[in-house]
Order: C-alpha cells, then structure tokens, then sequence
C-alpha cells in the first residue's frame, strides 16, 4: 500500500486549552495546508510541532509558545532527527512525503528526509502569496 504523507507546521495561534493537533493550531496557513492535503489524495497528515517533534492529528496536547527559531543547531538537528524516527515508526513504508511546511521547518529536515521517501517541497522559493494561492488550489 502506498503512504503519501504531508507535513504541516504547528501554528503560534493555538486554542488555550488541550485538544487534538487537528483542532488545537487555529492558524490560517495550518487550516489551508490541511484541507489542501486532503483535496489531494494524502493518506495521512502529520504536524510538525517545535516542542513535540511529530503529531499525528488526533494527538492530544496542551496549548505552548515555542518556536524552531529559539533552538540552537544542535537541538535543532536533534529535533529534526526525532522526527524522521517517528515518521519512520508511525508511517512506514512511505512512498512519498510533501513538505507544506515553512522554510524554517522544511530546512531543518531537508538533509535527512530522502532517506525515508520521495519528498517535494511545493511552497519553497514562494513569497506568502503565493504560498496561499498554491495551498488554496
């Protein structure tokens, strides 16, 4: 069975209080790179959370203010690292990975995610605009 996947970035605008990671990020960006995986055929989404590394969308956390910006290279390499160790555990075999992350975030794991997939990166190089008129489509 094939395994396309999309990572998301959290969002800093979170409800204040826990909630499943599908319903907990209330930024407009999270919501539009959400619905845009599910109009394109993703078998599953994963949040890419700077605090907790991966969630799937019905993982339940608690409201936080922590962005990858605050990490240094070494914790940031560690994170990236965790991630791809989940990915591998909670989705595997994946066939293909698209990254509907920011730039920050699909950077930090750019290095390490061919080993699991192939990846396609259909925001980078794209000014906000035109990010949105792409998650819109």
């Amino acid at each position: 069975m094939e395994q396309h996947i999309a990572l998301i970035a959290c969002s800093k605008a979170k409800l204040s209080y826990a909630a499943q990671a599908k319903n907990l990020y209330t930024g407009t960006r999270f919501r539009r790179a959400r619905r845009w995986a599910m109009r394109h055929g993703v078998t599953e989404v994963f949040v890419l959370s700077a605090r907790h590394g991966l969630l799937r969308m019905n993982d339940v956390r608690e409201p936080y203010d922590e962005s990858l910006a605050e990490k240094s290279p070494l914790a940031l390499r560690d994170w990236a690292w965790s991630v791809c160790r989940c990915l591998r555990e909670h989705a595997a075999p994946i066939t293909h990975i698209t990254m509907l992350a920011d730039d920050e975030y699909a950077e930090a794991l750019r290095p390490l995610l061919p080993m699991l997939a192939d990846v396609s990166y259909p925001l980078a190089g794209l000014d906000e605009t035109a990010q949105k008129a792409f998650l819109a489509s």
